[in-house]
């Protein structure tokens, strides 16, 4: 077997969940001597030469720490949204615990039109612009209908 030696990563968020989870990452990584190579921004962990680059270490640090802002930013964003909503009587959010059985929500209108296209072959996006709904909804009411059919079988 192979051992990893360099790992190509599209984006430095796609290392961890969160800022430590991302550092924790890179430090682990650099320290078995696997070489990190990030396309957005360009950073590496470890150069051409087998030495530490420091100013990517430095980056990362900055960017982890930006991006945690911008998500807490954003989740603030959110609940001021909620906050305003609410006050004007608009908002009621879903209650808490509430989830359909897997019986019940194949039962509803909306997955049953999703099934429908499924099984007439439209891509998930063909199905979301004719059904409106997420992917999401999508992968989660064929999974709920292959999930029964097993059970079934």
């Amino acid at each position: 077997m192979g051992k990893l030696k360099e790992l190509h990563v599209h984006s430095i968020d796609r290392l961890g969940r969160n800022t430590i989870d991302v550092l924790s990452t890179w430090k682990d990584l650099t320290e078995k001597g696997i070489r990190i190579i990030c396309k957005n921004p360009s950073l590496q962990n470890i150069d051409e030469n087998g030495k530490v680059d420091k100013f990517s270490e430095l980056m990362i640090s900055i960017l982890s720490t930006l991006s945690k802002f911008e998500r807490d930013q954003i989740r603030e964003r959110q609940m001021e949204g909620i906050r305003i909503r609410k006050e004007k009587g608009l908002y009621r959010g879903r209650r808490i615990n509430t989830r359909d059985t897997p019986t019940k929500l194949l039962k509803k209108p909306k997955s049953k039109k999703i099934l429908e296209y499924i099984d007439k072959g439209y891509t998930y996006d063909e199905i979301s612009k004719i059904v409106p709904c997420s992917r999401t909804t999508i992968v989660k009411v064929k999974k709920t209908r292959e999930d029964l059919q097993m059970v079934h079988s």
